[in-house]
């Protein structure tokens, strides 16, 4: 039998910071659900730690012994839950370049010392101990419903709501760090956070963004950890760690009366031991069931919830996902599934980039203590692709008998008139069919054998990942100017700026791989120009339209205003074998940034890339080109909250073996 290894952590008495009421209830929840949810699958195995004796020390050696020392085997779980205060501390100058705040993130024991910085648990401190606990082929999920940032400049919480807030502290000695025995602060500024203290394979779900608080009430616990362990029993457990977090979220803005004075996101972070790359691994894992269930391909379209603050209906889709108020002419309605048997209709009456208000039809069957999940929007990711079919005779009568127009206009892609009219074409071609370029036969994707109804269909499913790539790579807001210019973005390698061309980059690949091609890296830094904080989203649109959403951790990120933000660090490139093969001048990949004033998620843009064309062609390499240093634009923007805009970026990598 598979084992569950769980640490839960809860914390109401403190010795130098003031108590919380319910951490220890948090704890209760948690342990009743995982002994009554792991009963069938595992053998459960469980470590508590409440209050007084869940000082520093306390914590490391549990997690030590229960977490890092225990045999495991593969499909077993280790999971770390805390329930207490999060604080921030002052920022060591190793850690400066990734922490561009000059603030670690830190967990507050029940020794911690915010007037000394003694005995905080650091974000690096965590990191540390959870790499040593990763092993092959077993999850670790890592739970948080406390405070992970921020100075609180809200207004005071109700009598009998809590912030779980310990404030800010000042550095502590390095010394003091678990991991001082092992790394240096020269170590890191020499190799790396990435190399000095590497991440392990985990989860992370945390009870807000960085920049927010977490909050508890009296006798009912904290809003998160009630939030999640609903959630988990509705759903028996059957439910993705990506679902998982926006139902929370929901769920908190349903329960939470306060919530635009106290707002409180739920966030979520998967690392899968990939270090750089932009990998579709780390995204798989967020598609898990939770506690290692089986992957799904995605997840729920949309949930309709009450916000109990704002006393209106929201679905949590908005304006970055293609939602409208008018569609094809019409006020748009979405499709509510109230039971097996039952749909309500519902109108969007206002739209936000992250959400959108609903309103639903009198004497509808609905009821505002509930949430409704696999709600139907009809402009949801909606964008029209035109292609053109072309080649031999037999392909193409296959093609369109298996390509009615009605159902291929529902998945959003249509037929050209003329061939330079269509963005991607169909060649049927020595008995397969390829995905090229108008006017160009060298093929994007993998050949797909055969002139059958099937080969048909998986021409399509191609399709589809055009239409979603494309989507984004168009996706901006009508006439909107005002956030065109608002934030700097910085490339670099090796610590040199490369030189832009509008909004375009081309890199240079100094070395070379095990199969010859040019190889690198890169790092995005972002730098905030307005003069409010706003909130980003950064997607990595592959060369095979594939769809990463998660090149920021969490999806997207806090900004402060006129500050440097790393949005990734040393991310390994390559050029991809049929660049070289088919003799491209080049490979090209996109980076979609967002940036909006209020939250969104980027949930729904997670998608596989297609196979990648095969052949044989063999070249000879050319040199590389250099790059130069550039200045930043220091210019300030003042804003109106209301408004959203991305911005495309282009990297190009030159094919050193392109021939004429």
């Amino acid at each position: 039998m598979k084992n569950l290894f769980a640490l839960l952590i809860g914390i109401n008495e403190y010795t130098h910071i003031r108590n919380l009421s319910s951490c220890a209830i948090d704890v209760q929840r948690v342990s009743g659900f995982l002994s009554a949810f792991s009963a069938n699958d595992f053998a459960y195995h469980e470590k508590i730690l409440l209050s007084k004796a869940a000082t520093k020390r306390d914590i490391v050696e549990a997690f030590q012994a229960h977490l890092i020392a225990q045999p495991v085997q593969a499909g077993d779980v280790l999971l770390f839950y805390f329930s207490g205060h999060g604080a921030e501390q002052q920022a060591h100058p190793a850690f400066w370049k990734t922490d561009t705040n000059q603030r670690l993130q830190v967990l507050a024991c029940a020794d911690s010392n915010p007037r000394t910085g003694e005995n905080f648990l650091a974000d690096k401190e965590l990191r540390y101990l959870i790499h040593k606990a990763a092993k092959p082929h077993v999850d670790l999920l890592a739970i948080f419903d406390c405070c992970h940032a921020g100075d609180n400049t809200r207004s005071t919480p109700p009598m009998n709501i809590r912030e779980r807030l310990a404030g800010y502290a000042p550095q502590s000695l390095w010394s003091s760090f678990i991991f001082a025995h092992e790394v240096t602060p020269e170590t890191i500024l020499e190799k790396t956070l990435e190399v000095a203290i590497p991440q392990g394979r985990h989860i992370q779900i945390a009870a807000c963004d960085t920049h927010e608080s977490a909050y508890e009430k009296d006798s009912d616990g904290g809003f998160f950890t009630k939030a999640m362990i609903d959630v988990l029993e509705q759903t028996r457990g059957d439910i993705s760690y990506l679902d998982l977090k926006n139902q929370v979220k929901n769920a908190i803005r349903q329960m939470n009366l306060h919530e635009q004075s106290m707002p409180q996101t739920p966030k979520i972070y998967a690392f899968n031991g990939q270090q750089h790359q932009l990998t579709e691994a780390s995204q798989d894992m967020l598609f898990r069931t939770f506690l290692n269930g089986i992957t799904k391909d995605k997840p729920l379209p949309a949930e309709v919830y009450f916000n109990r603050q704002l006393q209106r209906w929201e679905v949590d889709r908005g304006a970055i996902y293609g939602v409208c108020e008018t569609w094809k002419d019409t006020p748009q309605q979405v499709v509510v599934p109230v039971d097996a048997d039952t749909v309500e209709y519902a109108t969007i009456i206002k739209v936000y980039p992250g959400c959108s208000v609903v309103a639903f039809e009198p004497y509808a069957a609905i009821y505002t203590g509930e949430r409704y999940n696999n709600v139907q929007i009809p402009s949801l990711l909606s964008r029209a692709l035109r292609i053109a079919v072309r080649g031999a005779q037999q392909g193409v009568h296959m093609f369109l008998q298996g390509s009615p127009e009605d159902a291929m206009a529902r998945k959003g892609i249509f037929l050209a008139d003329e061939e330079h009219e269509a963005a991607y074409c169909v060649l049927a071609q020595n008995n397969q069919y390829l995905i090229t370029l108008p006017n160009d036969t060298r093929p994007l994707t993998k050949a797909i054998a055969g002139y059958t109804t099937q080969s048909v269909q998986d021409v399509h499913e191609v399709l589809q990942k055009l239409v979603k790539w494309n989507y984004l790579k168009q996706l901006m807001n009508p006439g909107v100017t005002e956030l065109n210019d608002a934030f700097d973005v910085r490339v670099t390698q090796y610590e040199r700026d490369i030189q832009p061309d509008g909004d375009s980059f081309t890199l240079i690949m100094p070395g070379t791989n095990k199969q010859g091609l040019p190889t690198g890296k890169m790092s995005l830094i972002l730098r905030n120009r307005t003069q409010q904080p706003l909130y980003y989203g950064a997607i990595y649109l592959s060369t095979l339209f594939g769809i990463n959403e998660q090149i920021i951790e969490g999806g997207v990120m806090y900004l402060d205003p006129n500050k440097d933000h790393y949005l990734r660090n040393n991310i390994g490139i390559a050029l991809e074998p049929f660049i070289r093969d088919f003799n491209w001048r080049e490979e090209t990949y996109h980076i979609l940034l967002i940036g909006a004033a209020s939250p969104f998620s980027l949930d729904l843009f997670r998608q596989r890339e297609a196979q990648a064309p095969v052949t044989s062609k063999e070249a000879t390499p050319l040199n590389h080109t250099g790059a130069k240093d550039i200045a930043l634009d220091e210019r300030n923007y003042a804003l109106d909250s209301s408004l959203w805009q991305t911005r495309l970026l282009t990297f190009h990598l030159p094919n050193p073996y392109y021939s004429e």
